[in-house]
């Protein structure tokens, strides 16, 4: 019972965090209301289920596999809002400023197409987008095609000080394997 408050306490902060990231995503592209709709079910749909899935894999007698899959996600799911994060700080920070200064926007050049160009804050949410997508690549990529690539080296060591009983004999080391983690 002691962990709880901190587990709600976690659970809070990472629910007004995925507010602050949903409202940056849907504020920067212009979809139609059913998309956002859609896209506001799903996300939110996710959010509730992991972490009504990380407590349940707490305090539950969940099979490993289920409980390794739900932990998997929801550290994959943190670990790509926190290298989002520091883009959407950085675009309120930069409003902020601008509304302290209270300097005036100055209408920009259209480019010669006539399409207009992107705003500072719709750079930044797509640059943390993509920031985003780094970690979820290169870690699903490493727990996926890394699960089973086993090595095997062959080394010969020569020691100087080892006893001459010794001499010849072969050495087997395992190490760092995390077999079954997911199967």
């Amino acid at each position: 019972m002691g962990r709880l408050p901190f587990i709600i306490a976690a659970c809070i902060l990472i629910t007004a965090f995925d507010l602050y990231f949903y409202n940056a995503i849907v504020s920067v592209f212009k979809w139609r209301p059913k998309i956002r709709k859609v896209f506001g079910i799903l996300y939110w749909s996710y959010s509730i289920l992991l972490i009504i899935g990380v407590f349940a894999g707490i305090y539950l007698n969940l099979f490993l596999t289920l409980r390794a899959i739900i932990l998997v996600a929801f550290f994959l799911t943190v670990a790509c809002k926190m290298a989002m994060l520091p883009f959407l700080v950085l675009d309120d920070l930069r409003r902020f400023f601008i509304k302290i200064v209270r300097k005036k926007k100055t209408v920009k050049d259209q480019a010669i197409t006539g399409a207009e160009p992107i705003s500072r804050s719709e750079f930044l949410v797509k640059a943390g987008l993509v920031a985003a997508a780094v970690p979820l690549t290169s870690l699903s990529w490493g727990i996926i095609s890394g699960a089973y690539d086993y090595q095997v080296r062959r080394v010969n060591l020569i020691l100087p000080n080892l006893p001459k009983a010794f001499d010849g004999i072969t050495l087997g080391q395992i190490s760092d394997i995390h077999s079954g983690s997911f199967y």
